[in-house]
């Protein structure tokens, strides 16, 4: 389906489509080497961009409804903003982000490598990758920002030559907000990472095991060699002797 939209004005063309709650149009416009979509709202149009650029999200700000991370204290949203531009401007990193036509950013997700200090970090790790961080706006939650930002950020070849993996903490959920039980949310983020291919994995890893709730998962890429996975799976328990 092809969609065009004016940035300037928010004006569809004429006899264009308007009782709809989402449309998705690819290659709507060019991206650094990754994926562009429009989504259509209740809200208004949402652009979707994976692999964005730095000199794209300098000059974007970032919506007063993100800041979980930081626990929306009030330096909250310039702090995403450092990370999305650290991100993006590193070699194994991906900031996919979504935007409205002003340039707020309302939601966004976080891949790149894991620290070196992480158990499948480190140089003999290069081909691991880190789901770090996912956010959508409280102002715009509900309407499938985060399920456009996964397949954008997973419908992207490179990563089958990559492991992903996802620790989800509990003391980052937005469980207050949301009117929800730490496992209704853990539930939540399990089907939205498994529709992308993402497994429940286990782990005697401190983060990830000091909540029972907490959540690991992974995604093996196809192209990801047998002797990688079993290095990998292998970083998992700490045997005692």
């Amino acid at each position: 389906m092809s969609l065009e939209y004016n940035l300037n004005t928010g004006n569809l063309p004429d006899g264009g489509i308007t009782a709809i709650t989402a449309v998705t149009c690819w290659d709507a416009i060019p991206s650094n080497n990754g994926v562009s979509r429009l989504l259509w709202t209740t809200k208004g149009p949402v652009w979707i961009e994976s692999h964005d650029a730095v000199v794209n999200i300098l000059q974007f700000e970032v919506d007063g409804g993100i800041g979980i991370f930081a626990h929306y204290v009030p330096e909250a949203r310039q702090r995403q903003k450092e990370m999305l531009l650290r991100v993006a401007g590193m070699r194994d990193g991906n900031s996919v982000v979504a935007y409205t036509p002003a340039g707020n950013i309302v939601g966004y997700i976080c891949l790149s490598s894991p620290a070196p200090s992480a158990r499948w970090g480190g140089a003999e790790f290069d081909f691991v990758q880190e789901f770090g961080l996912m956010e959508i706006s409280r102002d715009w939650r509900g309407l499938g920002l985060a399920e456009q930002l996964m397949e954008a950020a997973f419908h992207d070849d490179s990563v089958e030559d990559r492991i992903v993996v996802a620790p989800c903490y509990t003391w980052y959920w937005d469980v207050d907000f949301n009117h929800k039980t730490k496992q209704q949310y853990r539930e939540s983020l399990r089907d939205i990472l498994a529709r992308e291919g993402f497994v429940e994995i286990e782990t005697d890893e401190e983060n990830v095991s000091f909540d029972a709730a907490n959540l690991l998962m992974a995604r093996y890429g196809k192209r990801v060699p047998p002797e990688k996975v079993a290095a990998f799976q292998n970083t998992l328990f700490e045997l005692e002797f």
